[in-house]
This record gives structure tokens, C-alpha cells and sequence, in this order.
């Protein structure tokens, strides 16, 4: 698995990115431009953010399963031993 500050340093590095071309646009086609390309880069990195999160979510437990220690599930039948 990938080290969290490895993606914190990535994320700050495409933000820097982000933030320039956003710069050079408004410097090209003026105000509304710059606002024409916030409105889409807030867009794809909300769309990133949510993604990157459904994708770093622990998996959802089986039905049944109380703990990850064992197998069982507290629906098998008890043994007599």
C-alpha cells in the first residue's frame, strides 16, 4: 500500500499544477475564462476526491461476520464436544 504522505505530496503537486494553469488561462482569455476553468478543476477534483475515498474505504464485513478473527459466524450451529 502506498505511503499516505507519498499521496498528501502528490496531491499538493497536482494542486500547484492545477493552480498555474488556472493562472495562464485567466492571463489568455481573461476573467471569464478563469472562472470558466475553476468551476471545471473544482469539479474533477471533487470527483477525484470522492473516487480516491471509495477506493481507500476498508472493504464492507460479510453478513453475519462479528470480528475478523475467526471464521465463524454467529449464525453456525454450536458444537458439543
Amino acid at each position: 500500500m502506498t505511503s499516505r504522505r507519498l499521496l498528501a505530496l502528490l496531491c499538493v503537486a497536482v494542486l500547484g499544477v492545477l493552480v498555474v494553469l488556472g493562472l495562464a488561462v485567466t492571463a489568455l482569455l481573461g476573467a471569464v475564462g478563469g472562472v470558466v476553468y475553476a468551476v471545471v478543476a473544482v469539479a474533477l477534483v471533487a470527483g477525484g476526491v470522492v473516487r480516491g475515498r471509495r477506493l481507500l474505504a476498508p472493504p464492507a464485513r460479510p453478513a453475519g461476520r462479528t470480528c475478523d478473527c475467526c471464521t465463524t459466524t454467529h449464525f453456525d450451529p454450536v458444537k458439543d464436544i
